[in-house]
């Protein structure tokens, strides 16, 4: 049976980042009332949540450091009358270092939150003032500093690279100091400026410049060797981790495997359909209190499921698995055949072990270009 993963989308931010264009709720007044419609999506979903046999629970959002520890238990109670906790092997907290205390990360404890991804960004202060985040650097180390202490071995770290103004030598600087902490996985993201933020009018106006393509490269190649140095394994393309400290939840969304959403704008996979909940806190509660639907569906076509599993399984290390193609895709695979041979002709893409197709060294500053040369369009 395969196993799958709850994704839990907590909406609440103090503010929005200058970057960020996910959907996020600033009105922390109605923090309780959308406890209480998440808490009535679960209900309503228990039997799908069976059904997925999930193994993994992840918070996100948003900020989901927003919620103390008690709310926290109170989500994954509603969970566990449905799931044996014991079946659970990774539960994830997203935090904000600027939400992190003594005594937050002490309450926590009393939660089974077994894995913490801070939102680092950046390492320099101007860079996040910059991008409008709330937390400075001294608090990302205390925030490790916190975790280390009380015993939270499984620590991850978000970092972007491709920032304006962020140059070669500082992007080593950061890459040095991440790995002089005890974090064991790293999720690295190259900035892409988003329509209807604040740095897209920047970018209009000429406040801000994107990086250029080499520029990019350079960082995201230094980055690579640097981590491989220190014994962190990329295992897909924007994440890296010591031995054994793969985020199981993000795997299960690049195998293919199933995955409930909750809470407003979370998506969810199952049954050969893509859900999405509404991006409206304030509806999602209304509709919830009131019986009424909250999220639309599609059901994914043979040439979307084959795009969706090409896609996922290029940008990992183990990469797409050919029999898997022509087992379940037959259709597409004379196809898919002769879409990838100029790639392999080129090395940019290997096949090893007579059936794993990965993308090379040579071919992983182009795994954008080469997806969509394999895609099928109808």
């Amino acid at each position: 049976m395969s196993s799958g993963g709850i994704y839990v989308h907590i909406p609440f931010c103090y503010k929005k980042c200058n970057y960020c264009d996910f959907y996020k709720e600033t009105n922390l007044d109605i923090k309780e009332s959308f406890l209480c419609a998440l808490l009535k999506e679960i209900e309503l979903k228990a039997e799908i949540i069976k059904q997925i046999n999930p193994r993994t629970i992840y918070f996100g959002g948003g900020t989901p450091s927003v919620l103390s520890s008690i709310e926290i238990n109170r989500v994954l109670d509603a969970l566990f009358s449905i799931v044996d906790p014991i079946l659970i092997d990774e539960i994830t907290l997203e935090v904000n270092p600027d939400d992190i205390d003594a005594l937050y990360v002490e309450s926590l404890k009393l939660t089974r939150i077994n894995r913490i991804s801070i939102g680092v960004q950046s390492i320099f202060n101007r860079m996040l003032k910059i991008m409008g985040r709330r937390h400075n650097f001294e608090q990302v180390e205390f925030a490790i500093s916190l975790f280390n202490s009380n015993g939270y071995n499984n620590l991850s770290v978000d970092l972007i690279y491709g920032l304006p103004g962020l140059t070669l030598a500082e992007w080593k600087q950061s890459i040095d100091i991440v790995l002089s902490w005890p974090v064991k996985h790293i999720s690295t993201y190259h900035l892409t400026i988003e329509k209807g933020t604040v740095f897209n009018s920047w970018l209009k106006q000429g406040k801000i410049a994107e990086v250029d393509d080499i520029e990019s490269h350079l960082q995201y190649q230094m980055l690579v060797e640097n981590l491989k140095i220190e014994g962190f394994d990329r295992y897909e393309i924007s994440n890296f981790s010591k031995p054994g400290f793969e985020s199981m939840h993000n795997s299960i969304y690049w195998k293919g495997e199933p995955y409930v959403g909750l809470g407003p704008s979370a998506h969810s996979f199952y049954d050969g359909k893509r859900f999405w909940n509404i991006s409206n806190t304030e509806k999602y509660i209304s509709c919830l209190s009131n019986e009424k639907t909250y999220f639309d569906f599609e059901v994914l076509s043979e040439a979307d499921s084959y795009n969706e599993f090409i896609m996922l399984g290029l940008r990992t290390k183990q990469g797409v698995d050919i029999d898997l193609v022509k087992s379940r895709f037959t259709f597409f695979y004379e196809y898919f055949i002769s879409r990838i041979k100029p790639f392999v002709d080129s090395e940019m893409m290997v096949i090893e072990d007579n059936h794993f197709l990965r993308v090379t060294e040579k071919g992983i500053y182009t795994v954008d270009f080469i997806i969509r040369e394999l895609f099928y369009n109808d």
